[in-house]
């Protein structure tokens, strides 16, 4: 029996929830808390998504909060299908409405993990600590693609932890893992702090168009210096050079090869690329979450008058 869960924090992983709780209830194996929260307890909990959970576990967490808000504003998977086809979307977090655990590889593309850790702003870590008493994962520390608190525009920080789940699970909270003294850096790339504002801004803006971003954003290009026929750019390596040059001065850990950036013309969905592009076409977060239709309009304008 589930006596009680913890305070669930702003912007905290869902991971970080539960290893909270791991530690205040004492138990002494994850195998324990696995058992009460899990539906089955051999099941490795998630660090960045959600799992399928004990029937008490589910019945708490729909008390307190919407299970669609759990999956948005508490998992890492707003990163991954942001700009999803409607139908996919709506199956997405009806799976998890019904405590069925979505397999992410059915997303379209594969979720990276080796090599990356769980990372931490320490301005935010002291804070945390100052207010709650301790510190937690924050979600938006955790954005693959940006290296900034959007806060405080410091330098986040890797930890000693892995974000890949392997064959033993165990719980790590943040409070256990981050020392108490540790210097944040500022950063003074002007580049790197906008665009982790920008792709922030991207994944916490609710949508209200379910059109295609690919379409979107060819109408964009078409009337943009690279201009576009179909979904053919015709200055394609002026607008790939562009998007390189972009990801260097915004310190982008993954660049995409000339092919795999073509795909996003197309229909591949990989939302660093899309927000990247979106920066340098300066598409305000709001407009390229939402498609907007006057946008659109001025591109089929274009095209009758061609």
């Amino acid at each position: 029996m589930i006596g009680f869960m913890p305070e669930l924090y702003p912007d905290e992983l869902v991971y970080s929830w539960i290893a909270r709780y791991h530690v205040r209830t004492g138990h002494y194996s994850y195998q324990q808390t696995a058992k009460h929260l899990l539906d089955k307890k051999a099941n490795i909990v998630s660090k960045r998504f959600l799992n399928e959970y004990s029937d008490e576990f589910f019945n708490i967490i729909k008390n307190n909060i919407t299970i669609k808000e759990l999956v948005i504003k508490y998992s890492m998977l707003s990163t991954y299908i942001k700009f999803l086809p409607k139908d996919k979307y709506d199956n997405l977090i009806e799976s998890y409405e019904n405590n069925l655990r979505y397999k992410e590889s059915a997303i379209g593309f594969k979720i990276r993990s080796d090599g990356i850790n769980m990372r931490y702003c320490p301005i935010c870590a002291k804070e945390d600590r100052e207010k709650y008493g301790e510190t937690y994962w924050h979600r938006e520390h955790q954005f693959v693609g940006i290296n900034v608190c959007t806060k405080h525009k410091c330098h986040l920080v890797n930890s000693e932890m892995s974000v890949k789940n392997i064959g033993k699970s165990e719980f790590y909270v943040a409070e256990h893992i981050i020392g108490q003294h540790n210097d944040a850096e500022i950063s003074n790339n002007e580049y790197e702090i906008k665009f982790a504002k920008y792709f922030t801004d991207v994944i916490n803006t609710e949508s209200n168009n379910d059109s295609n971003i690919t379409e979107y954003l060819n109408t964009v290009l078409w009337n943009s210096e690279y201009k576009t026929n179909g979904c053919m750019v015709k200055n394609f390596n002026k607008l790939y050079n562009d998007y390189s040059e972009l990801c260097k001065k915004i310190n982008a850990s993954i660049i995409s090869s000339q092919p795999s950036f073509r795909e996003i013309l197309k229909n591949k969905r990989r939302t660093l690329d899309i927000c990247i592009l979106g920066m340098l076409l300066n598409i305000s977060p709001y407009d390229l979450v939402n498609r907007r239709s006057e946008e659109r309009r001025v591109g089929k304008e274009g095209r009758s008058r061609r």
